[in-house]
């Protein structure tokens, strides 16, 4: 996907692209060149967005309110959405948000979708096999703690006391 975009910026340099198409490459590089510790947050991101997609549809208003949000969550891993602004009141520069083009945004999850979607939804399958798995193991273990087998009862009475006498047999008193 970064070799993609990489090859996509380098031909909107050399010739006419459209520029939603080439800001959002152009973010995916951004996000591609902090390090691998920071694209591996931005594919789990990816990955938890899909999950709450899945789990809960009714969040977002459309489709593409889910790209839009999906491609928000993905830049804030760069100083993409950040810019700087002269302050005239303090006399000096702050940091402050902007906001993408809605274009751009629902492009950038455009493209995180064609690449990430698929195999996001992959791993979280999986992770949902392992998880009820577990569970199962869980509750069985649980379950044979507190029932005890009928194994376990019938040797428990079948067991005769030292001294000869049946389970159920008083010894007699002695005076």
């Amino acid at each position: 996907m970064v070799d993609e975009a990489r090859t996509e910026v380098d031909l909107a340099t050399r010739s006419a692209s459209i520029r939603y198409l080439r800001q959002a490459h152009e973010d995916i590089v951004k996000v591609a060149d902090e390090g691998p510790q920071v694209t591996d947050q931005a594919i789990l991101t990816v990955a938890a967005m899909y999950d709450l997609h899945q789990w809960e549809p009714t969040n977002f208003a459309s489709d593409d309110g889910f790209r839009v949000q999906l491609a928000r969550r993905f830049r804030t891993h760069s100083d993409v959405n950040v810019a700087v602004s002269w302050s005239q009141a303090d006399g000096k520069t702050k940091r402050v948000y902007r906001d993408a083009s809605s274009r751009r945004l629902v492009t950038l999850g455009q493209l995180l979708a064609r690449a990430l979607g698929s195999s996001s939804m992959t791993i979280i399958a999986t992770m949902g096999r392992e998880a009820a798995v577990e569970a199962q193991e869980r509750q069985d273990a649980l379950a044979r703690l507190r029932m005890p087998s009928s194994s376990d009862v019938g040797s428990a009475a079948s067991v005769q006391p030292a001294s000869g006498l049946a389970a159920n047999d008083d010894p007699e008193p002695t005076t």
